[in-house]
């Protein structure tokens, strides 16, 4: 693929959520009620700590406005910024973080990151919320490479899947029938 055919291919996927934007329904609104958000965070920071990390969990709507956010005791303030540019991305390319390495050419994530000014990111640990095929948020999570417990990092799993694991943990409390 030429450049241009690249850059054409990025603008198009930054227009996605135009394309599968639809406006709530009543089990989207159940999905995100104040008391399932306020159980993800917990399942999220629950699996942290059992992982000997912390960090933040992020939710976003649709359009990638914040829905809500919780940074843990102990956590970097970086990861918050880290978390909500996961959950954005998401909402930007309706794809897990985890996902798109293997789903784009690297020429398009480069620039994809470039041109965002960063907003954008390719590290692990977003997700969409759907309901049926569409997107109506995303959750994220990002963790410090450093234990609760201590200034010496946690070696037992790597960051990438501790972020993994935490946003899977809220994801499966937010889409729970």
């Amino acid at each position: 693929m030429s450049f241009k055919q690249y850059s054409l291919l990025l603008s198009s996927l930054l227009m996605l959520p135009l394309a599968h934007a639809k406006p709530a329904t009543s089990s989207a609104q159940s999905m995100l009620s104040e008391s399932r958000i306020h159980q993800a965070q917990l399942a999220a920071t629950k699996k942290a700590r059992e992982l000997g990390r912390a960090g933040s969990f992020v939710l976003v709507e649709r359009h990638g406005h914040l829905i809500a956010s919780y940074r843990m005791h102990g956590a970097l303030p970086s990861t918050f910024n880290f978390a909500k540019s996961k959950a954005e991305t998401v909402v930007a390319l309706g794809i897990a973080t985890d996902k798109l390495q293997s789903s784009l050419p690297q020429p398009i994530l480069n620039n994809l990151m470039a041109t965002q000014g960063g907003k954008y990111v390719i590290f692990p640990g977003g997700y969409p919320v759907r309901v049926g095929k569409h997107l109506i948020a995303a959750v994220a999570f990002s963790s410090t490479i450093l234990s609760l417990d201590s200034n010496v990092a946690n070696k037992d799993t790597p960051n990438k899947d501790a972020d993994i694991q935490c946003a899977k943990a809220a994801l499966a409390v937010l889409t729970k029938n």
